[in-house]
């Protein structure tokens, strides 16, 4: 790979310009991870993309249907100082922010679909679980983080339900369900904001701030998950405050946060960072070295044998996948940083394309691999908007279907 020629941006054949049609790309969708599958149909689903409402309204139904399928159930958030952006922890964060996550994807569904058929998304919405994260421990630096159900619950509860239904208290009812299968922290927060939010008349709120006690005195301790809401006991202390019926809301409370705090989780060590051990420290530091001369070809040369000694690279017996993927990827970005010109940039993209498209993490864990996959068609310095147009190249000559959908869908990276 590393004998390639220099690009020039005409090399683009096509994937430098406009993305493909709506149409084209909703079809293809179909080849990529379903939270990518989602994230691309979501796009399309607009009117300035796709004039019929009905065929928007089919998109979307299927887009909050693939969301379902993700691997990244909820998005995440730290729970700890101590992660650092350069350890796995740091990187499955990032990938988070994506938004390719299920929750938030099928919720940006049902939004797009209430401007459209109001009844629909309210059936759509009402399918939906009441998020249910898997109790966080000491060991856990993240945590899931699930405001945008509960942001979601309060706009169907004030807008989703007809004049009949709420003459018969329906959108209270809907809440306090809700609210009652909330145990968590961090649903917690969500229940307190809808109750804090949400217009109700004087017996409906009793009984939503019942339900609110309620689910705190019954909460298991989670003091990781607790560290991660600290605005929690501001949102209470509001609702309390505002709330004939404070008094007992504030003693379920305060039994919560000593449920929470009587076994604080011990100090955590700051995990490893990427290229601090290992074959990706041995590689960045063979990068950086001057040993065999400090003069041009000498530079080219050992840059050269790293991305060599790169490519080669291959898991430990007994290594976890994604601490090679991220490493691995890690070296990749230090020489895309590093390359000494046109030609060695080239070489070292149209190697990473060959990991990205080979890797299990695609399939398996694809907000992670989306992460790193942007990173190849942002621009490097010293070439710029050059090396774009090698790594769309290169991912048209890699042949792979999910790349070249990616490539091709008018979206920037």
């Amino acid at each position: 790979m590393i004998a390639r020629t220099v690009l020039t941006l005409t090399a683009c054949a096509g994937l430098c310009g406009a993305g493909s049609p709506p149409e084209d790309l909703v079809q293809r969708a179909a080849q990529a991870p379903p939270e990518i599958a989602a994230w691309l149909l979501l796009k399309q689903a607009t009117p300035d993309r796709m004039p019929s409402k009905e065929r928007r309204m089919a998109v979307l139904e299927e887009a909050f249907d693939l969301a379902a399928k993700a691997s990244m159930p909820y998005p995440l958030v730290r729970a700890s100082a101590e992660v650092t952006s350069d350890s796995i922890a740091g990187k499955r964060q990032e990938a988070s922010l994506q938004n390719l996550d299920g929750l938030g994807l099928q919720v940006r569904a049902v939004l797009a679909m209430m401007n459209l058929s109001p009844a629909r998304a309210q059936e759509m919405a009402l399918s939906m679980e009441v998020p249910a994260p898997p109790k966080a421990g000491c060991a856990d630096l993240l945590v899931a983080r699930v405001d945008e159900y509960y942001g979601l619950a309060l706009l169907v509860a004030r807008r989703g339900f007809t004049a009949k239904q709420r003459e018969e208290g329906r959108p209270a009812q809907y809440l306090a369900h809700i609210i009652g299968m909330s145990a968590g922290p961090g649903q917690l927060l969500g229940a307190v904001r809808l109750v804090s939010q949400f217009e109700a008349n004087e017996k409906d709120r009793a009984v939503l701030i019942a339900a609110l006690g309620s689910a705190m005195r019954t909460a298991a301790a989670e003091p990781r998950a607790f560290a991660a809401v600290p605005e929690l006991d501001e949102e209470v202390d509001a609702l309390v405050r505002q709330s004939p019926e404070g008094g007992p809301l504030a003693e379920a409370y305060k039994a919560f946060v000593g449920v929470q705090t009587s076994k604080p989780c011990p100090a955590e060590e700051a995990p490893p960072t990427l290229l601090s051990k290992g074959p990706a420290l041995e590689l960045t530091r063979a990068l950086g070295s001057k040993a065999g001369g400090s003069g041009e070809d000498d530079a080219r040369a050992r840059f050269s044998a790293v991305l060599h000694r790169t490519e080669s690279w291959r898991p430990e017996q007994g290594e976890e996948a994604m601490e090679f993927f991220q490493s691995k990827a890690a070296v990749y970005r230090s020489l895309l940083d590093a390359a000494p010109d046109d030609a060695l940039l080239n070489a070292t993209i149209a190697s990473f394309v060959g990991f990205l498209r080979d890797t299990p993490v695609k399939t398996e864990n694809p907000a992670e691999w989306m992460a790193q996959f942007r990173r190849v068609l942002q621009p490097w310095a010293p070439a710029g908007q050059r090396s774009v147009a090698m790594a769309r190249e290169e991912i048209r000559r890699s042949g792979d279907a999910v790349m070249n959908l990616l490539a091709e869908s008018g979206e920037s990276f």
